[in-house]
C-alpha cells in the first residue's frame, strides 16, 4: 500500500489545486482549483454563489460600506438637507425644516413700496448695528456711526468703482490699483524702497547705471525696421523690400570681402573671406564648371584693340626676361612664368592731418593694401615688379565724434611695383567735432530765510529771482546776489548765502532754490532829558537867599515806552514816541521845593513862559535826541530846630555772586536821613527799606539776601531821631547770601513720522540745541535764564529733501533730483502737524502753529519764555502726523 509522506501544514485557499480523477474523460487524473470544487458543491446544494455586494445611494438614503466581497458592514443614513434638531422635522422633499409658513408669506417693504414678496432672510449688518430676539420679538439697534464715508474719489493710480456712481463713488465701492502694481529691477536698473526686498513700498527710488539721457523716438535706418518707436523700441533687421539689409549697401564683392555663415557643427555664426572658400564647398558650381570645361581650353577673345592670345608658352622668369621685350617676344603668345620672381617691397608713409579730436579719443586709423586679390590691413606689400597695387587709409570716428569737413578715406590709386623697394606717401585731412554736451538752464529762486525783528527788510542787488544761467549738465552754476539792509536796519549776524552755487542736474531746465539768511535788527537811538535852572528859580527864607545851600537835584523816570528808564531812554527806533513822568525835585534838609509860592515847576524856555505838561517827550528821529527844560519857582528855607541825622552803615556784606553781574546795596553806604528834630519820627533813609538790589531780573538769591538791622534803628519812619552825639547817628546793617542766575528746566517733546531732522535751540546764559528725529522726550535741568529773565528759543527743520508726485504749493518740479516729480526742500514738512510752547504745562502766548504737508516752510521759528521763576519747566512740543 502506498504511503503518503508527511508535509508542512497550512490553510487551504480557493486558489490552491487538488489532484483528482476526471470521470468524464476516461478517468484522467487532473489538478483542479479548490474554488471550482467549492462552486460545484454550492451549486449541487442550491446555495447562492454571490461573490461581491456593491452599494449605491437613493434619493433620500445614503448607503456606505460597499463593495463587499467577503465580509463587511453596510451603513445607511438619511441624505436630507438642513440640520436635524428637536425643533425641525423631515419634510417630504427630504429637508429638515421648522414647522410653520414658508418664507414666501413674508413681504418686505420700503416706505410702503414692496421690495420682495418672497423674503427668505433679513440680515442686520454694519458698524454698530446689533440684533437680538426674545421669543418671536426681534429688536434691531442702530446707534449711528461716529463718522461715515460719503464717497470715494479716484487718486493717482487708484480707481474706485461704486454701485451708484463713479469718481466720486458711493454705495459698495471697489478700490483697485490702476497704475503700477509692482516695481522690479531690470537691466542696469536697481530699486530701493522703505521695505526691502520685494515688494517695495512707500517711496521707491529707481537708479540706473546707464548713461544719463532720455530716448524720445527711434527711427529706422538702412536695413533696419523699428517696432514701438516712441515707447519700448525694438530694432530688428529688415529682410524684405528694396531697403532690406543686403540691398541697403549694395556693392561688388571682392575676394577679400567677408561673408557670414552658420557653422552647423558648432551652431554659431562665423565669417570667412570669399577667397578662402574651398571649391569643395560650392559643390553644385564646381560640378557645373568641371563638367562644362573638362579637357577644354578655349579662347573667346572678341576684343579688337588688344592682341589675341593664339599660343601658350610656359617658361621661367629668366627665360621670359631674355626674350621680352624684344623681337622674339610674340604679341599673340600667352607666356606662363613658372617659379618665383624677384620680390620688392612698397611701404606706405601715411600722414593724418586731423583737428578737433585725438587719436583713440575721437577716431581710429586703418591702413590697407590691395594687390588685386582684395583689401588687407597692412602698411606694406611685397611683390614682383609689375604687380599693380593700391594703398588706402581710413579714419573711423568713435565716441560720438562727427565729421565737420574733409574726408574719412584717402587712396593712392593704382600703382605698379617698380624693380626696387619704394615708399609711397599718402595724407588725409579732416576736421572732426566731439558730441555736443547737453545743457541745463538753471532759474534762480531766492528764498527769504532772514529772522529777527527786521526779517525781510533788505534789498537784493545782482542776480534776482527769475534770472537764469545755462551751463553743461553736471557742471557748476553760480549766481551772485547781495543783500543790503534797508534804512534803519542792520544784520547781526549776517547776511548768509546758501545754495547760490550748485551742480546742474541732467535736465534741460532746473530751479535753484537759494537762501538769504541772517538776523536783521532795527537801528536804535536814545533820548536824554536835562533840567537847567530857569530865570525865576529862587530861595526864600534863607538869609543868604542863594540856591547853593538848597542842594537842589532832579530825578527822572520815563513814561513811554515804559517806566524802567531814568534820564536817558534807549532802544528807540525812528518814529517811536518817548516821554517822562513829572520830574522829581530833591533839596537839603530845612528846604522845601513844594512850599514856595509858586512851587518849583518846569517850562520849555528859560523865562518860564511855556509851562510843561507831563508826561513830556517827543517822537524819535533817525538820530539821538536831547531835550532841555527849565526849572522855575521858589524853594522855601525854614530854620531848623535842634536836630540830628542818621546815616546808613553797612557793617558787613558777605555775598557770593555766582552770576558775576554785581549788585547794589540800598540805601547806599553813608546815605543820610537828613536833619530831623531829636525825638521826632517820620524821618527815613530813602527809600525807607534796606535791600540788596540785583541789576538784572534774571538774578536771584539762592540763599540769604535779607539785610539784618543790628543794633536796631529802623529807617522806615517809625524810629525816634536819636540825640547827639553821635552826630550823625548810624543805622547798622549786615547781609549774607549767594546770587545765582534763575535755574529752569528746558524740555522738548516730539513725535516725528518722517525721515527729517528738526532742532530746537534754547538761549540763556549758554545755548543748548536739541536735535530731534523719531519720537521721544529730551530735557535738561538747571538751564540758566538770560540777564533779562528770558529764554529765547528757535525751532527749525534741517532735512531731508523729498519727492512727491502731488503738486504741493512749496514743492517744485525737477528740483532736488526728483526728475519730473516735485522736489521739496529740507524745510518743507512731509506731513501735517503742529508745534507749541508751554510754560509749566500752559501754552505761552500765541506760540502755537499748525503746518501742512508741502504747504509750510519750517526753516525757522522763534519765541521767548519770560518772567520766569526757579524750577519753571519750559517745553516745546512738536507733532508730525
Amino acid at each position: 500500500m502506498a504511503q503518503i509522506p508527511s508535509y508542512t501544514t497550512g490553510s487551504l485557499k480557493l486558489s490552491d489545486y487538488l489532484i483528482g480523477t476526471d470521470v468524464s474523460a476516461e478517468n484522467v487524473t487532473r489538478s483542479m482549483p479548490v474554488s471550482d470544487i467549492v462552486a460545484s458543491i454550492l451549486a449541487a446544494k442550491t446555495i447562492g454563489t454571490v461573490t461581491s455586494i456593491s452599494t449605491s445611494n437613493s434619493a433620500y438614503i445614503d448607503l456606505a460600506g460597499g463593495p463587499i466581497t467577503i465580509t463587511g458592514t453596510l451603513i445607511a443614513s438619511l441624505s436630507a438637507s438642513g440640520t436635524p434638531s428637536s425643533a425641525t422635522y423631515l419634510r417630504g422633499d427630504g429637508t429638515w425644516a421648522e414647522p410653520g409658513p414658508t418664507p414666501t408669506d413674508i413681504i418686505s417693504q420700503n416706505d410702503g413700496n414692496t421690495i420682495t414678496s418672497d423674503t427668505t432672510q433679513w440680515k442686520f449688518a454694519g458698524t454698530g448695528v446689533t440684533a437680538s430676539a426674545i421669543n418671536d420679538n426681534v429688536q434691531v439697534e442702530i446707534p449711528g456711526l461716529l463718522g461715515s464715508v460719503d464717497s470715494v474719489l479716484n487718486g493717482v493710480a487708484i480707481t474706485a468703482t461704486g454701485s451708484v456712481t463713479s469718481n466720486p463713488s458711493t454705495g459698495n465701492v471697489t478700490v483697485t490699483n490702476s497704475g503700477v502694481y509692482q516695481a522690479r529691477a531690470g537691466g542696469n536698473i536697481t530699486l530701493s524702497g522703505s521695505a526691502t526686498p520685494l515688494p517695495y513700498s512707500s517711496a521707491v527710488t529707481v537708479n540706473t547705471t546707464s548713461n544719463v539721457g532720455t530716448i524720445t523716438n527711434v527711427n529706422p535706418g538702412q536695413g533696419t525696421e523699428i517696432t514701438n518707436a516712441s515707447t519700448n523700441a525694438e530694432i530688428d533687421i529688415d529682410y524684405a523690400g528694396l531697403d532690406n539689409f543686403i540691398l541697403a549697401n549694395a556693392d561688388t564683392a571682392s575676394s577679400d570681402d567677408i561673408i557670414a555663415f552658420q557653422d552647423l557643427s558648432a551652431s554659431e555664426v562665423k565669417t570667412a573671406k570669399l577667397n578662402t572658400i574651398p571649391a569643395s564647398t560650392l559643390t553644385s558650381i564646381k560640378t557645373t564648371i568641371d563638367d562644362a570645361d573638362t579637357g577644354k581650353v578655349q579662347n573667346i577673345d572678341t576684343f579688337t584693340d588688344v592682341w589675341k592670345a593664339k599660343e601658350m608658352v610656359t617658361l621661367t622668369i629668366s627665360e621670359y626676361n631674355a626674350i621680352c621685350p624684344g623681337v622674339s617676344c610674340n604679341a599673340n603668345t600667352l607666356y606662363l612664368i613658372v617659379g618665383p620672381g624677384t620680390a620688392y617691397t612698397a611701404t606706405l608713409n601715411p600722414t593724418y592731418n586731423v583737428t578737433g579730436g585725438a587719436l583713440g579719443v575721437g577716431y581710429t586709423t586703418t591702413v590697407e593694401v590691395n594687390d588685386g586679390t582684395g583689401w588687407v590691413a597692412s602698411s606694406s606689400l611685397t611683390a614682383v615688379a609689375g604687380t599693380t597695387y593700391e594703398f588706402r587709409i581710413t579714419l573711423t570716428l568713435i565716441n560720438g565724434y562727427t565729421l565737420s569737413s574733409g574726408s574719412l578715406t584717402a587712396s593712392t590709386g593704382t600703382l605698379t611695383m617698380p624693380s626696387s623697394n619704394t615708399t609711397d606717401n599718402l595724407s588725409i585731412t579732416a576736421v572732426i567735432a566731439p558730441p555736443p554736451t547737453p545743457q541745463c538752464t538753471v532759474t534762480l529762486n531766492i528764498i527769504d530765510s532772514t529772522g529777527g525783528i527786521g526779517a525781510g527788510q533788505y534789498t537784493i542787488s545782482g542776480n534776482q529771482t527769475g534770472d537764469t544761467v545755462t551751463v553743461d549738465q553736471g557742471a557748476q552754476y553760480t549766481f551772485s546776489s547781495t543783500a543790503t539792509v534797508n534804512s534803519g536796519y542792520y544784520f547781526s549776524p549776517g547776511p548768509t548765502y546758501l545754495y547760490f552755487t550748485g551742480t546742474a542736474p541732467a535736465f534741460s531746465t532746473a530751479q535753484a532754490d537759494a537762501e538769504i539768511g541772517g538776523t536783521i535788527l532795527q537801528t536804535t537811538y536814545s533820548a536824554t532829558l536835562t533840567v537847567v535852572q530857569g530865570n525865576t528859580l529862587a530861595v526864600t527864607g534863607d538869609p543868604g537867599g542863594t540856591l547853593s545851600g538848597s542842594g537842589i537835584s532832579y530825578s527822572y523816570q520815563s513814561n513811554t515806552p515804559n517806566t524802567t528808564f531814568t534820564q536817558t531812554i534807549s532802544g528807540l527806533v525812528n518814529g517811536n514816541p518817548f516821554s517822562w513822568n513829572p520830574i522829581g525835585v530833591a533839596v537839603n534838609a530845612n528846604y522845601s521845593a513844594t512850599a514856595g509860592v509858586p512851587p518849583v515847576t518846569f517850562s520849555t524856555d528859560a523865562a518860564g513862559s511855556s509851562p510843561i505838561t507831563f508826561p513830556y517827550g517827543g517822537t524819535m528821529a533817525s538820530s539821538n535826541q536831547s531835550l532841555t527844560i527849565y526849572s522855575q519857582g521858589n524853594i522855601v528855607y525854614t530854620a531848623p530846630v535842634t536836630t540830628n541825622s542818621v546815616e546808613m552803615n553797612w557793617t558787613s556784606t558777605s555775598i557770593t555772586d555766582n552770576s558775576g553781574s554785581g549788585y547794589t546795596l540800598s540805601p547806599a553806604q553813608n546815605t543820610s536821613s537828613g536833619n530831623a528834630s531829636v525825638g521826632s519820627t517820620g524821618w527815613t533813609i530813602a527809600p525807607g527799606t534796606a535791600s540788596v538790589i540785583l541789576p538784572y531780573t534774571g538774578q536771584y538769591f539762592s540763599s540769604g539776601g535779607t539785610p539784618v538791622n543790628s543794633p536796631t534803628l529802623a529807617i522806615d519812619g517809625t524810629a525816634a531821631m536819636p540825640a547827639s552825639p553821635p552826630s550823625p547817628a548810624t543805622s547798622d546793617w549786615s547781609v549774607t547770601g549767594t546770587i545765582d542766575w534763575i535755574p529752569v528746566t528746558i524740555k522738548v517733546t516730539y513725535t516725528l513720522n518722517s525721515n527729517a531732522t528738526y532742532y530746537v535751540t534754547f538761549s540763556g546764559q549758554t545755548s543748548h540745541t536739541f536735535t530731534l528725529f523719531g519720537s521721544g522726550v529730551q530735557s535738561q535741568a538747571s538751564f540758566l535764564v538770560s540777564a533779562s529773565n528770558t529764554v529765547p528759543f528757535a525751532l527749525g527743520r534741517t532735512g531731508a529733501t523729498w519727492c512727491t508726485t502731488t503738486p504741493y504749493g512749496l514743492c517744485f518740479a525737477y528740483s532736488y533730483g526728483c526728475g519730473s516729480s516735485y522736489g521739496c526742500s529740507v524745510y518743507i514738512p512731509e506731513g501735517n502737524g503742529s508745534w507749541q510752547a508751554k510754560l509749566n504745562g500752559t501754552q505761552v502766548g500765541a506760540y502755537y502753529e499748525t503746518f501742512t504737508k508741502g504747504g509750510t516752510n519750517l526753516s525757522y521759528r522763534q519765541g521767548t519764555f519770560s518772567s520766569l521763576a526757579v524750577s519753571d519747566v519750559l517745553e516745546v512740543i512738536l507733532i508730525e502726523n
